[in-house]
């Protein structure tokens, strides 16, 4: 934040303009883009750039009336849209998850189970239309529960997988003996299904069908490679030119006669077996099978059950008030990725039998969603394994993507809808899945809550030319009752640093008293957040909401200048972060993207297929879809074709700065084609390396140095701490959101690429001013102070001729402490006590709720109530009296004399309060609400087996202070 005081009224910042990508049914701006109409724009935003909630459903057991209050109240607090998720958490693991009934009634089980039923639709109909007469719109996960299944996949048409047993044999001797044949194993979720008396009873013949699609796809014998020593804890390497293929000499049984020659064997039986995986917290009746995600049929087996009767039943809100279908995180497990006819489209895609080297293909922990232990080698390994592997893992991606997420963006556009997909946990490229979505989503909890990982999805928009960029936000492990408004604010401003421009809540739960009596109905336990009515800050999410609806009005109608190309070449073994849903994968570019960072350089990843559709302009790299760089980085870690070292030989020649660093990157090569393969990367390489505008860097912090010359840095720290950032541009307009990721607060001076005069822009209140700053070197240099988790958002236009004054400076006349005479607090909430109650305490001195036995595990709003003496003399000279509520637990509004004075939701909490002051005595009331956590905490919460939190802890709550006034006197000069 730009001001001298530490308790300065906040002005953080924003500024963009209107492009074309809208919900559908919602009409876009069609006047001219001019300075002024942006600002009058940004300062009253349209709908559609209000954040959007996931709306959880208890299945069908919804009614009309409560759809349409809910989107009522949600449309009253700043929110433009909703994805209706239903979900069955009643009897999917019900011991371990939610506060909930741990039997319902038949009755109630029928109404939670009535999915993809015309009841069900009509419901959704009802959502639509009431979106609609709200300006608002509706987004529909397409299916229940997740990953994607449910009533219409039968055994044939559900996942499989391929599983193996190795079978040690020594020779020489003639061998004869039963071979050990897989045999279906639950994985973790089943387990825990069948632990908590929940596994599923399938249909009379369903079993016989699991086990006729299950058939052993080969026997495969290769002998120990002695030559090559190996550590005991692995990979064990196999000599390839040992293999035999054994198939056709085993038995139904598993006997197998052979002579073995001479060394140790292992004899791998590889057969496909059914998961008979469940979807997860599925709604519905009937067996609930995931489904077969490399089968395109299988796909539209589920289109046909879940989607053309939602066509049907919205008619003419399709495409309108129905904007979206949504595809979750892919949360699958399964020993080895396959399909019925997987040799076959091998042998099709690399040109070789894949039989032979089955047994190399196993990778502890890689796309392993519910993996537990590190990751490791491959358990065998043979010469050219490497290849063997990537060639494995390009035709799962290549299957999933024809299989299933092409059929999904197809579907939408066929049905006039937008796909919104979420590509992170899939064994496939990442960045293409989710380009080629209308909408790519990321979700915080996937990537650690890292930028970096983030940038994934908003990398994946820019290239392929995709504006909305959504994320599943404020998904808070471990707790999902402990999120504050700091959090969501902190949270949403490195989602927008991060190329977000869409931010979902998780989430909001429809009304049902199926909870304890002050909590209702919440479908989770470990993770997400509930916001609700139940939640003693939801009178705040309007205030929220609006700076999140400002800073969207920005990210969504600006355009995006990324100077510097990343290149990722894995598909997605390298860009998952440590959740369940995606493996534990650490980020591999740590280094270069935060030596990038702080140069001052802005950054995306790019893929092969988007470098070998791009093409060059001057020195500037273009994506097929838009984006345009500067420089293409590559790190040694990754790997590059003879196809893509073509490419980049004719990007060298056209004078685009390629930085090599670390080294140069490995060969991906395919193994039918190996040798040459290799040698061609080799050549195009040594040819790069050459080129004068390549250059290779022994590390990150080298690279960034280096590309700063090259390129005008946007943001340059001139001392100070690192402030992440955002650029966007609109015509002869540019715009930095600057960000302080930490919890104490940051001081810096930046200086930026820009001649014109800076603007502050506050997301807050809407209102435009000027700032002091000087010029050197031609930029422009501010200081710029931002509290914990605090931002800015500066404007340079170029072409403006508009005044705007600079910010009051002030300088204090005087403090005083608030309090001196005690606190008299009325607190009203949930607690151990009850729900609904009122409390009257007197407090000498300001204290935090954990100190205080009746307050230790409330919830809820508390009013504290004191008289301030102000000096008329004083007064009069005061230009502005802050008051400095210092620390808060987490939310307060205030009033003087009974006159509503504002909200305030995150730090710094103060603001001034001159206008409703007036000599002689003031009664001061601050109204402090803390989140659900401490109420949460006197209730007892069931176990849970997938989390190590056992029991809710309360968390530091109250006004702690301390609260001071501060007298300040300053020029007189209006604010726009």
């Amino acid at each position: 934040m730009l001001r001298n005081r530490n308790f300065q009224i906040r002005t953080e910042i924003a500024v963009f303009i209107f492009v074309s990508v809208i919900a559908p049914g919602l009409s876009p701006s069609v006047h001219a883009q001019t300075e002024s109409t942006v600002r009058n724009e940004f300062r009253n935003p349209p709908k559609k750039f209000r954040p959007m909630v996931r709306w959880w459903w208890p299945g069908g057991d919804v009614t009309d009336p409560e759809i349409r209050r809910e989107i009522g109240i949600l449309d009253s607090h700043g929110f433009g849209g909703a994805e209706i998720q239903p979900l069955n958490t009643f009897t999917f693991l019900p011991s371990h998850f939610a506060f909930a009934p741990q039997k319902l009634s038949e009755e109630e089980l029928e109404r939670v189970n009535d999915f993809a039923t015309p009841t069900f639709f009509k419901h959704v109909r009802v959502a639509a239309g009431a979106a609609k007469a709200h300006g608002m719109w509706i987004d529909d996960t397409f299916g229940s529960g997740w990953p994607f299944g449910g009533s219409a996949i039968t055994p044939e048409l559900s996942s499989i997988q391929l599983s193996s047993t190795d079978n040690v044999v020594v020779g020489s001797q003639g061998f004869t003996g039963k071979l050990k044949i897989p045999k279906f194993e639950p994985d973790l979720m089943e387990s825990l299904l069948i632990k908590d008396g929940s596994r599923p009873v399938w249909p009379k013949g369903w079993e016989e069908r699991f086990e006729a699609r299950s058939k052993v796809v080969a026997v495969v014998a290769m002998r120990e490679d002695a030559s090559q020593p190996y550590p005991a804890h692995r990979p064990i390497m196999l000599d390839r030119s040992s293999t035999v293929v054994l198939t056709n000499r085993m038995q139904p049984d598993g006997l197998v006669d052979w002579k073995v020659p001479a060394g140790k064997w292992h004899i791998f039986v590889f057969r496909q077996i059914p998961t008979r995986a469940t979807v997860d917290f599925v709604a519905g009746t009937g067996p609930q099978l995931v489904l077969d995600h490399l089968n395109k049929a299988a796909f539209e087996a589920h289109a046909a059950h879940v989607g053309d009767p939602l066509v049907a039943a919205l008619g003419p809100d399709v495409g309108t008030s129905l904007r979206a279908i949504f595809c979750d995180s892919l949360e699958v497990q399964e020993d080895l990725w396959w399909t019925d006819d997987f040799l076959e489209q091998f042998r099709k895609r690399r040109g070789y039998d894949l039989t032979p080297y089955l047994p190399v293909l196993r990778e502890p922990g890689y796309n392993d969603p519910y993996f537990e232990g590190a990751i490791g080698p491959p358990a065998y390994n043979v010469t050219g394994g490497d290849a063997i592997r990537a060639d494995y893992w390009k035709t799962v991606s290549e299957l999933i993507f024809d299989g299933f997420y092409h059929p999904f963006d197809e579907w939408a556009a066929q049905h006039h809808l937008l796909s919104r997909v979420q590509a992170h946990g899939s064994p496939g490229n990442l960045l293409k899945i989710y380009g080629t979505a209308s909408i790519p989503e990321t979700e915080e909890l996937a990537g650690n809550n890292t930028v970096n990982f983030m940038k994934l999805a908003s990398s994946a928009g820019y290239d392929y030319g995709r504006k909305l960029v959504s994320s599943e936000s404020f998904v808070a492990y471990g707790n999902p009752y402990r999120t504050t408004p700091e959090i969501v604010i902190a949270d949403s401003n490195k989602l927008f640093i991060s190329g977000i421009n869409e931010i979902i809540y998780h989430g909001f739960p429809y009304k049902l008293d199926a909870g304890p009596k002050g909590i209702g109905w919440f479908p989770f336990k470990s993770y997400s957040s509930q916001f609700n009515e139940a939640n003693p800050f939801w009178p705040f999410l309007g205030k929220i909401n609006s700076y999140i609806t400002r800073i969207q009005y920005i990210a969504q109608t600006g355009a995006s200048d990324l100077q510097v190309a990343i290149f990722r070449s894995s598909l997605s073994q390298d860009d998952t972060g440590p959740a369940p849903a995606s493996g534990p994968m650490p980020d591999p570019f740590p280094g270069i993207e935060d030596a990038l960072t702080s140069a001052g350089l802005s950054f995306g990843f790019v893929n092969e297929e988007t470098l070998l559709g791009g093409s060059t302009m001057g020195r500037t790299f273009s994506t097929s879809g838009g984006g345009r760089y500067k420089a293409i980085v590559i790190p040694h870690e990754t790997r590059v074709s003879p196809e893509l070292v073509k490419k980049l030989e004719s990007f060298a020649n056209a004078g685009v700065p390629i930085i090599l660093i670390g080294g140069l990157p490995g060969a991906n090569a395919s193994f039918a084609s190996l040798k040459q393969d290799r040698d061609r990367i080799d050549a195009g390489l040594a040819k790069i390396a050459r080129a004068p505008c390549a250059e290779m860097s022994a590390n990150p912090t080298d690279a960034a140095s280096h590309l700063a010359t090259l390129i005008p840095p946007q943001v340059s720290v001139v001392s100070g701490d690192v402030l992440p950032f955002l650029k966007k541009s609109i015509g002869a307009t540019s715009f930095y959101l600057l960000t302080n990721p930490n919890s104490s607060s940051s001081n810096a001076v930046v200086a930026f690429n820009e001649t014109a005069v800076p603007q502050v822009w506050d997301p807050w209140t809407g209102n435009v001013h000027g700032t002091t700053f000087t010029r050197k070197d031609g930029r422009v240099r501010l200081s710029v102070a931002l509290p914990a988790f605090g931002s800015e958002l500066i404007a340079f236009n170029r072409a403006s001729r508009m005044s705007i004054p600079a910010a009051k400076q002030w300088a204090e006349m005087k403090s005083e402490h608030v309090g001196a005479r005690g606190w008299s607090v009325t607190a009203v909430g949930g607690s151990k006590q009850g729900v609904g109650i009122h409390l009257h305490l007197h407090m000498e001195k300001l204290q935090d709720w954990l100190n205080v036995p009746e307050l230790r595990t409330f919830s809820g709003r508390a009013a504290y109530t004191t008289h301030v003496s102000v000096s008329g003399e004083e007064l009069n000279h005061a230009g502005r009296v802050v008051l400095d509520m210092g620390e808060v637990k987490d939310a307060a509004e205030i009033k003087v004399n009974g006159i509503e004075a504002g909200q305030l939701v995150s730090q710094p909490f103060s603001l001034n309060i001159r206008p409703l002051l007036h000599s002689g005595d003031n009664v001061l009331e601050i109204t402090v609400v803390n989140t659900l956590t401490n109420f949460v905490s006197s209730l007892q919460a069931p176990k849970n087996a997938l989390s190590r939190n056992r029991h809710y802890l309360p968390a530091s709550s109250g006004l702690l202070g301390p609260v001071v006034l501060i007298y300040e006197m300053g020029p007189s000069r209006a604010t726009l």
